[in-house]
């Protein structure tokens, strides 16, 4: 049900000719041995989408209000992070984005930070990396980003660029 949103959502920015604002507190698809391999086909649709709207020049500004385990990491990833791609990626304390989680690594005996802050935050892997363009102190801090983000990139729909900015810069 999750995954059917997020692609209507993509569906509806692409009419309306308008950016996403995905506020990226999901996980994905449900692990379970009782479950068949369909989590994660539905997983695939949301990347192919992903990729989709973004190739056709659809954006997609991501902020990270916690840790996200999982699918939601890659899909952040893809929506702001390929070479085509025009969002941001914001986080916040406390927030991560890993594969898999410490308390899942660490019972399969593979090897983790201490924490998922380490495994996937922003100041020891994210920022530096350059995976996240953004830290934010809260969510508020995070919507002002997004609005200065938009005050330089935003194009109405139906205009091709940006509108120019005011500028007292001398012309030369």
């Amino acid at each position: 049900a999750e995954c059917r949103r997020i692609v209507a959502a993509f569906d509806l920015a692409e009419r309306l000719g308008v950016p996403v604002e995905w506020f990226a507190v999901s996980s994905g698809a449900r692990i379970s041995m009782s479950s068949g391999t369909e989590n994660m086909d539905w997983i695939g649709a949301v990347l192919r989408r992903i990729v989709m709207f973004t190739q056709a020049g659809g954006e997609i500004n991501v902020v990270v209000t916690g840790i996200n385990v999982g699918a939601q990491p890659y899909w952040n990833a893809e929506a702001t992070m390929l070479m085509h791609t025009r969002g941001v990626l914001v986080m916040l304390p406390d927030s991560a984005m890993v594969l898999t989680g410490k308390q899942a690594l660490d019972f399969s005996g593979g090897v983790s930070a201490e924490d998922n802050l380490g495994i996937g935050g922003f100041e020891r892997v994210m920022g530096p990396n350059g995976q996240a363009q953004y830290r934010a102190a809260d969510l508020e801090s995070a919507c002002d980003i997004l609005f200065q983000h938009y005050a330089h990139t935003y194009v109405v729909p139906g205009e091709r660029f940006p509108r120019r900015a005011a500028s007292a810069d001398p012309v030369f």
